[in-house]
């Protein structure tokens, strides 16, 4: 039995080929997983404790969909890929590109004019266990010591829904860039 090849169309093949050249085929199939995620973890047909499993890689997914979003960013401005997992800095550099791009273009922006992708980037960024993906990859940061023993439970804790409303918040802002650079003749 080999999953790479079958002599037969399938419902259950996928296809990497289709268009996994680009970033669009990749935030759309994290962003599509976290949705689907949250909703399950948080539907009736769940048991009680999906969703306190189903968080770690609901919080990894969407760690790397912002990521790889805002890399989008910076790549359709024309601004080369930064080497780092760290949000703060690739965001730095997102919102710096794309005002710069515009600036280039005759746009005046100012980082100003991005307070509500701000104040989300920021929740996401003050966030202590949102500092690096690996706290949702593994159990243990590289010293060995577990990520979630550090504080009482009540405050290791998240609310899926208002995560998900700033994640999306976030998600569309960022595409919405991608698309104003795209109609200024950015990186087609």
């Amino acid at each position: 039995m080999n999953m790479f090849q079958s002599n037969k169309l399938d419902d259950f093949d996928a296809y990497f080929s289709l268009c996994s050249d680009d970033y669009y085929q990749y935030i759309e199939g994290y962003k599509k997983s976290v949705y689907f995620l949250i909703g399950y973890a948080t539907s009736p047909c769940s048991n009680v404790t999906d969703k306190h499993c189903l968080v770690f890689p609901i919080m990894f997914l969407a760690f790397h969909c912002i990521e790889i979003a805002m890399k989008n960013v910076i790549y359709e401005c024309g601004g080369k890929q930064m080497n780092t997992h760290k949000l703060d800095h690739i965001y730095d550099k997102c919102l710096s590109s794309y005002i710069r791009f515009s600036k280039d273009k005759g746009f005046s922006y100012k980082r100003e004019d991005f307070k509500d992708l701000d104040e989300n980037m920021r929740a996401f960024l003050e966030y202590e266990y949102f500092k690096s993906a690996a706290t949702f990859k593994y159990p243990q940061d590289t010293a060995g010591n577990l990520h979630f023993k550090k504080k009482p439970i009540d405050q290791e804790k998240i609310n899926l829904s208002v995560f998900q409303s700033m994640f999306k918040t976030v998600l569309t802002r960022l595409e919405g860039l991608v698309a104003d650079v795209k109609f200024k003749g950015g990186n087609l």
